[in-house]
């Protein structure tokens, strides 16, 4: 018989111990038997397995001093444990926050870098573009350029001169300043922009009248610019090789003998035939000639900083921007050979085409510079140079276009800037505007003004 989880004993005179069912339950008695502690660690055991509940609350009662001083065993073990997890976890935690805020602050920074370096190159072309303003605008009251001291006196002191000429000299810091940071393929098509720059300057300051084409080309042009400065990334220096300059040179020099045998031959043709204007393909020919030049300049200028970075001399900087100022100035020199003989429309845009692609493909043919790795970035690049291209030709060509439209809609067309100025003019400027040889469009006074001064004459 079982009486509370016991069993009943029987003594040797046949004795039975009839237990009281009256009285309180034997349960709510503290019990120090000898049987203690072997009853206390079954019902622990019970516990842990989940035995029923009557089984636990047998006559084996587990001591509340023990059991207090296992809680506090037990919060002690789980304490240092907790300690010695959050302490692994937090130390992981700031880890991976370290190296995180570590990215993002090199991301950071070469998107800085870049972005630094657009900038730089958008002030440098604006302030040879707008210098190159200024000193046209100073010579026309000056004298023929010459060595003579009286002369040198005279542009010296001539605001608008001076003025323009300190800001062509500035830009060409600044533009060397951005090719020491960024690629020439971000470099040389963000120049580009200068023309875009020059137009809107001299809408507001030379109060030229601008269509609507112009207004895209600007529009094409910095949204091109926004895109190259988003796509592009910084380049690692890689090692020039010496074979692919030699290359390089050779692809350049036959590229010139071609196009200038190709242009011997049309001009032969044209004394045989009695023609005194230019043919087409010749005024293709000076803008190609003097572009490739200009992409020339600007990666002959870079060439120099990978040397320095690649640990060769210091002079190789000094000489590769002397390399740079000799293909800018042949290349400004056909560029006046074919304004001088030809449409400034075409020769202007081959030379705006044509220097930036020159740049680009020699950039990353000479320099091992590459298009951005992630998709996004290289769509960006792309649609960044094609915009800025089409911009470039659309303010050169606008001029052209726009006569080509019905007269309903360029009147239609006419912003409310442009009626507001033609509201100010005086019926004398009205009467010079009737003569469509007095208006110089911005989209070719950039390209005109690239001539010297001293042909003046």
């Amino acid at each position: 018989m079982d009486h509370y989880g016991r069993q009943q004993p029987y003594g040797d005179g046949g004795m039975q111990i009839q237990p009281y069912h009256g009285g309180p339950r034997t349960g709510d008695f503290r019990s120090y038997s000898a049987s203690y502690a072997t009853a206390t660690e079954n019902n622990i055991y019970d516990i842990k397995k989940e035995k029923s509940i009557e089984r636990s609350k047998s006559w084996g009662i587990t001591d509340p001093e023990l059991l207090r001083k296992k809680r506090v065993a037990s919060y002690k073990m789980y304490s240092v444990e907790g300690k010695v997890k959050g302490s692994f976890r937090k130390s992981f935690r700031w880890l991976k926050q370290r190296y995180t805020q570590l990215l993002v602050g090199a991301v950071r920074e070469k998107d800085r870098i870049m972005w630094e370096s657009i900038c730089l190159t958008l002030a440098a072309t604006a302030g040879n573009n707008i210098g190159k303003v200024l000193q046209k605008k100073g010579t026309i009251i000056l004298p023929p350029l010459s060595l003579k001291l009286k002369v040198i006196r005279a542009y010296a002191g001539n605001k608008p001169w001076a003025l323009g000429f300190l800001m062509d000299i500035f830009g060409a810091l600044l533009m060397l300043r951005a090719l020491s940071l960024a690629p020439v393929s971000v470099v040389q098509p963000v120049s580009g922009c200068g023309l875009a720059i020059l137009s809107v300057f001299s809408h507001f300051y030379l109060k030229e009248v601008m269509n609507v084409f112009d207004w895209i080309g600007i529009t094409m042009a910095g949204i091109g610019t926004i895109g190259v400065g988003a796509g592009g990334e910084e380049q690692v220096a890689s090692l020039i090789s010496v074979f692919q300059l030699l290359w390089l040179a050779l692809v350049v020099a036959f590229l010139f003998v071609l196009l200038n045998a190709w242009l011997h031959i049309y001009k032969r043709q044209r004394r045989e035939q009695e023609l005194m204007e230019y043919e087409v393909v010749e005024e293709i020919i000076y803008g190609l000639e003097s572009g490739v030049l200009f992409g020339m300049a600007s990666v002959v200028s870079k060439m120099g900083f990978v040397f320095v970075e690649q640990g060769f001399s210091a002079m190789f900087i000094p000489m590769c921007i002397s390399i740079s100022i000799c293909c800018s100035g042949t290349g400004f020199f056909y560029q006046t050979r074919g304004l001088k003989h030809g449409r400034a429309i075409v020769v202007s845009t081959c030379a705006a085409v044509a220097s930036i692609v020159t740049g680009v493909v020699a950039g990353m043919f000479a320099l091992g510079e590459k298009l951005p790795t992630s998709p996004s970035g290289r769509l960006l690049l792309l649609l960044g140079w094609l915009l800025i291209m089409l911009g470039v030709v659309l303010l050169v060509t606008s001029s052209r276009l726009i006569r080509h439209l019905p007269r309903s809609f360029r009147r239609s067309r006419q912003t409310s800037l442009e009626r507001g100025f033609s509201t100010r003019r005086t019926a004398s400027h009205v009467q010079k505007d009737t003569n469509p040889s007095a208006v110089i469009q911005a989209a070719t006074l950039h390209h005109l003004l690239t001539t010297p001064s001293k042909e003046k004459d």
